[in-house]
């Protein structure tokens, strides 16, 4: 039967490590690789200083409430700027005409006779 074969390499390979020791690490082994770890994460760099000085709370807050009264300042202030206008008169040219007037005055500048 085939799963007695299997059973048999199974085995072979499981005795084969009945001689073998437990793999130690180096002596301090952890204790440097968090050094490492600890020296890259509080390094000088600028962004993680902004967001570790923004992240504060009271910096936060103040923040959140300066954007807020900006905004209700902005809200109210433009609100009372938008009051009854009189109404502008325009010319008698509609913007198209005075589109086409302005091409064909491009054009009479190019073909000007000298006087």
């Amino acid at each position: 039967m085939p799963d007695s074969n299997i059973e048999k390499l199974v085995e072979s390979s499981l005795q084969a490590f009945d001689g073998s020791n437990k793999a130690e690490p180096k002596p301090y082994l952890l204790t440097r690789v968090m050094a490492a770890v600890n020296a890259n994460a509080t390094g000088n760099n600028f962004w993680l200083n902004a967001i570790a000085f923004i992240s504060r709370p009271g910096i936060a807050l103040a923040s959140l409430f300066i954007i807020i009264v900006i905004n209700t300042g902005i809200i109210f202030f433009t609100t009372q700027n938008f009051t009854a206008k009189p109404d502008i008169v325009q010319g008698n040219s509609s913007p198209r005409d005075e589109f086409a007037i302005n091409a064909g005055l491009i054009y009479d500048i190019e073909n000007q006779e000298p006087q």
